[in-house]
């Protein structure tokens, strides 16, 4: 007859491994307000899909974050952006690496603001997506694009000062003037008027 005379216990020492989860959550958690509070937009798609939007981002957009994730990003762009980031997300199939490019994002408010999109690959929920960063340039660009307009303009003053001093004829100088300040400050047309009077004045 067998008797069991004796036994063997195992014990594990599971303090480690719960110190290592508690140190992940914590950096997690950390991570998560950091990104939250971040100044710049800050958002997570997979194959173009919205997975997460920061609060920056909903602020920037007008939108609620139930009207962003989940939806299509191409849904929030120009069609000029669409065909960009088209190309992107193409080329980020056979490229780790894609340098920062521009976009033009539509706010719930119809109003279009002009971004740098600086992007990289991540995991996202066991499975990979694209930690996106969105720097606001519409200011810098207004700024930019009144600059170029005033520059614009002073070349066609500049030239039409010369071609009035120039050009002998007077009616063929003042219709070159005219059609270059016409095109500097945008306009599709210009008019020109010519007062004439008889002998008496009238």
């Amino acid at each position: 007859e067998h008797k069991v005379i004796g036994g063997i216990e195992c014990f594990e020492n599971s303090t480690d491994t719960l110190k290592v989860e508690e140190r992940l959550k914590e950096s997690e958690q950390r991570y998560a307000a950091i990104v939250n509070n971040a100044p710049e937009i800050v958002l997570i798609h997979q194959n173009g899909t919205i997975v997460f939007i920061n609060q920056s981002g909903v602020k920037s957009s007008g939108f609620e974050v139930s009207e962003i994730v989940g939806k299509n990003i191409f849904e929030f762009l120009t069609e000029e952006s669409k065909d960009n980031v088209a190309c992107v997300l193409k080329r980020r199939q056979n490229e780790s690496i894609i340098e920062d490019y521009e976009l033009q994002f539509i706010t719930k408010s119809k109003k279009v603001i002009d971004l740098i999109v600086k992007s990289s690959e991540i995991k996202y929920n066991n499975d990979k997506a694209v930690l996106t960063v969105l720097i606001d340039i519409t200011e810098r660009r207004k700024i930019e694009d009144e600059l170029r307009a005033k520059e614009n303009i002073l070349s066609a003053v500049s030239f039409s000062i010369k071609q009035l001093l120039d050009i002998p004829d007077y009616y063929q100088a003042v219709g070159t003037c005219i059609e270059r300040l016409g095109n500097a400050i945008g306009v599709d047309r210009v008019y020109m008027f010519e007062n004439s009077y008889d002998e008496e004045g009238n």
